[in-house]
C-alpha cells in the first residue's frame, strides 16, 4: 500500500504561503491541492502511453489490455481443439486452471517471470481468461480515487476520471483529513491496490507529480502577489 501525504516540507512551505498571500483559508487550499495532486496521480498511474504526460484516454486503456494479452502469449500457447490437446498428452485447462497458472507466472509486481512455464492451452478458453482479466485495467488509477472524490467534495468540485476508472469504484483507497493538536492538521490520500507498494511505475508518478504542485503552488501564489501589486499601483496612479 502507498501513501501520499500532503505535509511534507515543500508542499506545506508552499500551502502556507498561498494561504497567507491570498486570505485563503489554509485547510481549503489543501483540499483544493490533494485534490488536483489526486487526480494527476489518477493520470500519471498505469496504463498509460506517457509517463510524463499520462493519461486517462482510451488509448490508455487499449495499452493496458494489450499489456495483459502479451502476458498471457508468453505463458501460453494456443491450440485451436481440445483434441490437439490430447493428441499432445497434456493437461486440459479450464478457465480456472488457465488464470491459476497465469498468475503463478507473474512477479510480484504483476510482470510476467523470466523463463516463464509456458504451457498449452485452448485458444477460446485463454480468451475467455484474458477477458476477464480486461476488466481489472484501470483498477490501479482507481486506486487515487476515493482521494479524488472525497477532496473532490470538500471543495464543491468532481472527481476527474474516465468511466473505465470509475467502474473500479472508491473502494481502492482511503483518504481522511487528521486534526493534530501540535502539528494543524495532516491530508492523507491512500492507493491500497495490492502489489502498488512494488510499482516502480506509481513511486516514478508520484515523484514526478509532487514537484508540479509544488510548482503550481508558487505560481498560484506569484499571481496573487502579482496581482496585488497591480491594483495597488492603478490605484496610486488613480
Amino acid at each position: 500500500m502507498l501513501t501520499v501525504t500532503a505535509d511534507t516540507k515543500d508542499m506545506q512551505k508552499a500551502l502556507t504561503r498561498l494561504a497567507y498571500e491570498s486570505g485563503k483559508d489554509a485547510v481549503k487550499v489543501g483540499y483544493e491541492t490533494m485534490w488536483i495532486w489526486s487526480n494527476s496521480l489518477i493520470r500519471m498511474s498505469p496504463p498509460l502511453k506517457n509517463i510524463h504526460a499520462g493519461g486517462i484516454s482510451k488509448q490508455d486503456e487499449r495499452i493496458g489490455k494489450d499489456s495483459i494479452s502479451k502476458a498471457f502469449s508468453l505463458i501460453f500457447e494456443a491450440v485451436q481443439k481440445k483434441t490437439m490437446l490430447k493428441k499432445l498428452g497434456v493437461e486440459i485447462m479450464n478457465e480456472a486452471r488457465v488464470e491459476a497458472h497465469h498468475r503463478s507466472q507473474l512477479t510480484r509486481r504483476g510482470r510476467v517471470r523470466r523463463n516463464p512455464d509456458v504451457r498449452f492451452a485452448q485458444r477460446t478458453v485463454i480468451n475467455r481468461v484474458i477477458n476477464q482479466n480486461w476488466k481489472h485495467v484501470g483498477r490501479l488509477k482507481a486506486g487515487w480515487l476515493n482521494a479524488s472524490t472525497y477532496f473532490a467534495k470538500q471543495i464543491g468540485k468532481n472527481p476527474k476520471a474516465p468511466a473505465w476508472v470509475k467502474r473500479h469504484g472508491t473502494s481502492e483507497g482511503r483518504s481522511r483529513r487528521r486534526v493534530m493538536i501540535e502539528r494543524g492538521y495532516n491530508l492523507e490520500g491512500i492507493n491500497k491496490v495490492p502489489y502498488v507498494d512494488n510499482s516502480g511505475a506509481v513511486k516514478k508518478a508520484v515523484d514526478i507529480t509532487k514537484p508540479r504542485m509544488v510548482r503550481h503552488l508558487e505560481k498560484k501564489t506569484q499571481i496573487v502577489i502579482d496581482n496585488r501589486i497591480k491594483r495597488f499601483n492603478k490605484k496610486k496612479a488613480a
